[in-house]
């Protein structure tokens, strides 16, 4: 027991310094996962052995998965699938099947596998993941219609992909006839979404008639998800992954009241998730492996990594508005992340309790194409993009916070004026929807929680402007979104100057509170003006006091002691 927890911990606090690492390096944290991981394994250091879990390790790694699969089911957005081009409808149904059955039948013909084995091993590589895509997306620079189809197609793959992923499992580990394999998969299918839809509607109506205390929301839905999973066990072995990712998908799409705190810790509990075990399932690796790759082996992994994604993606934009060269770079970008390791490892330890062969290679297939696209797509995507001259000017998007009125006016004018794309963030629905229809972008979200923005907005501002009432709310927001946006280009409303540095620099402290400002502009008693000096430059106006001017080089704020002058 005492070594069961002392790993543990060890991973917990490794998992989340090398995250920290990634983040001051800027590189996806799988990376510096892995390696720390395989460094703290038996391998090199040996502080974590894996095998020390004995069965600890498949309960550790079956938890793990169920909150991350239960907070990806939260995630699925199904109104942005509704919404999405038909380019990225075709990518999350043929481009899926493409992958899948393609890889499938590689590794029947080169290695010669059974059928059952091959689908398996290429319903791991359906799946490519926001969150190695996120990061990618901030580092490149190219339209925003390439952008929306990766950052979609990462968003909502995840999950269809597990789905397939958890029923090739399954097949595969029923015995008998093929009789009894279908038999036994129509029982696992069943239990395992009957229950968790019966459990995601349940959940939803517990929140709607809010039987649960606001205070026990988040302790009653995490104790609830282990819940399902053990029922589903029990009912039919190994469909409780399944359950679990239908009852957060039921449950994410009913999005009752409170439903943005369960998501936003689910979030925090899927990283630190995530963080412990990647640690432990890389320390579990052996390099040996890697190293002993034969030919075949080495033309399948190849043949997935440079061949398989062009396929799809010149089969799925056949006759789209795509020109050739955007084909070639969406070609190249197809990074697998975390939650394929995660799934190749569970199924991995299962598979070597059951007696099956090859199940070293499931492992080490899917690690190695989670190393080298990670590694190589990350590294060339930016001089790809170059290359096929897609790449644009550095985009210089505004993140608002509050989607008043003041604050739509000030999108408005930024928005006429430079061209820059203003994003506004507010957890008021009304002002959201009046934001939308003004035509601009509005996304009714909690600002405190950057990780649940999309990667759409994430990967396109790069200047923030806060406009809450609360200056504490303020300076909190900034402190979050350094990870995205630097210093020096955030800005934030206060009512008197800090008695210390904080993030964000304080500006218009010569205003009442913003909201005071917009009941005054609904009321036409205030109205913003634009005037237009030498060079072009133009100055926006409130009270005849400059809030902000516009020029060549761009946009800036007044410092405080202009303000008092």
């Amino acid at each position: 027991m005492e070594t069961f927890f002392k790993i543990i911990i060890i991973a917990a606090f490794a998992g989340a310094l090398l995250k920290i690492i990634a983040y001051r390096l800027r590189i996806p944290a799988i990376i510096t996962l892995l390696i720390g991981g395989i460094i703290l394994g038996p391998e090199v250091t040996n502080i974590i052995d894996p095998t020390a879990l004995g069965e600890g390790l498949k309960f550790i790694v079956s938890i793990c998965i169920g909150i991350i699969l239960f907070e990806g089911g939260l995630s699925l957005e199904i109104q942005g699938y509704k919404k999405a081009p038909s380019l990225i409808r075709k990518l999350l149904s043929l481009g899926v099947l493409i992958t899948w059955l393609l890889t499938a039948a590689a590794a029947q013909f080169l290695l010669g596998y059974s059928y059952g084995f091959s689908l398996l091993l290429g319903s791991l590589i359906i799946v490519t993941g926001p969150t190695v895509i996120s990061p990618l997306l901030q580092q490149i620079q190219v339209e925003k219609k390439l952008k929306h189809i990766l950052n979609w197609e990462a968003v909502l793959i995840d999950p269809i992909g597990v789905f397939i992923a958890l029923l090739c499992f399954e097949w595969l580990t029923i015995e008998g006839s093929n009789l009894n394999q279908l038999i036994g998969l129509s029982l696992r299918f069943i239990t395992g979404t009957s229950i968790g839809f019966a459990g995601g509607l349940f959940l939803f109506y517990l929140f709607k008639k809010r039987i649960i205390p606001v205070a026990h929301n988040i302790t009653f839905t995490l104790s609830f998800i282990f819940l399902l999973y053990f029922i589903a066990n029990y009912i039919s072995y190994e469909s409780g992954l399944l359950a679990v990712v239908v009852a957060g998908i039921t449950f994410g799409i009913k999005k009752p009241h409170g439903f943005s705190n369960i998501k936003h810790f689910k979030i925090e509990l899927s990283e630190l998730a995530l963080a412990v075990l990647f640690v432990i399932l890389a320390a579990n690796l052996k390099i040996s492996y890697f190293l002993n790759l034969n030919l075949k082996e080495i033309l399948l992994i190849a043949f997935v990594v440079f061949l398989i994604r062009p396929i799809n993606i010149f089969v799925c934009a056949y006759k789209s508005s795509l020109n050739f060269k955007e084909k070639v770079f969406l070609s190249w970008i197809a990074p697998r992340g975390i939650v394929a390791a995660s799934i190749a490892s569970l199924f991995a330890i299962e598979l070597r309790k059951l007696g099956h062969e090859n199940t070293f290679f499931l492992e080490i297939f899917v690690y190695s194409i989670i190393v080298l696209t990670v590694i190589i797509q990350g590294l060339t995507a930016d001089p790809i993009s170059k290359l096929l001259g897609l790449k644009i000017d550095e985009e210089n998007g505004w993140l608002i916070i509050g989607a008043h009125r003041l604050s739509r006016r000030i999108a408005k004018i930024i928005e006429a004026n430079t061209g820059q794309k203003c994003f506004l963030i507010d957890t008021n629905y009304k002002s959201v929807i009046n934001a939308r229809k003004q035509d601009l972008y509005a996304v009714h979200n909690d600002a405190l929680i950057p990780e649940d923005i999309s990667t759409e907005i994430l990967s396109s501002v790069k200047n923030l402007l806060v406009l809450t009432d609360n200056e504490e709310l303020n300076v909190m927001i900034c402190e979050n979104w350094l990870i995205y946006i630097k210093r020096d280009r955030m800005f934030r409303w206060t009512e008197k100057e800090p008695e210390k540095k904080q993030a964000g620099k304080p500006i218009w402290e010569f205003l009442e509170k913003p909201s005071r400002i917009s009941l005054d502009l609904k009321k036409s008693e205030l109205e913003l003006k634009v005037q237009t000096g030498e060079n072009d430059k133009k100055r926006i106006l409130l009270f005849d006091r400059v809030l902000f001017e516009i020029n060549k080089n761009g946009i800036s704020f007044p410092t405080v002691s202009q303000n008092r002058n």
